[in-house]
């Protein structure tokens, strides 16, 4: 994310495709396919299918990350998007 986001166009763009990949995500409520996801060469297997609230969740923490929203850094637990309910501090911000 630093080598992308370290120029104001280079932050446009991860934005776009952020923002891209939310409005996708909305556009259904069937879960993510496991045999699917695996084709997309990731370390280690998809065992089920992923609940597509759970990569809303890291779309929006990644804004917020992106905006300044949040001050936690890679170790900490305190925020676990994906794996607990995320909620953002200005949700009509995506």
């Amino acid at each position: 994310m630093a080598d992308a986001c370290s120029t104001d166009a280079g932050r446009a763009v991860v934005r776009l495709a952020v923002q891209s990949l939310l409005a996708a995500l909305r556009t259904n409520e069937t879960p993510l396919d496991a045999g699917t996801l695996d084709l997309l060469g990731i370390d280690g297997r998809f065992t089920k299918d992923l609940e597509r609230d759970a990569l809303e969740d890291v779309a929006r923490a990644f804004l917020d990350l992106m905006d300044g929203v949040l001050s936690c850094n890679a170790s900490s637990a305190d925020i676990i998007p994906g794996s607990k309910p995320y909620r953002r501090s200005d949700a009509a911000g995506d």
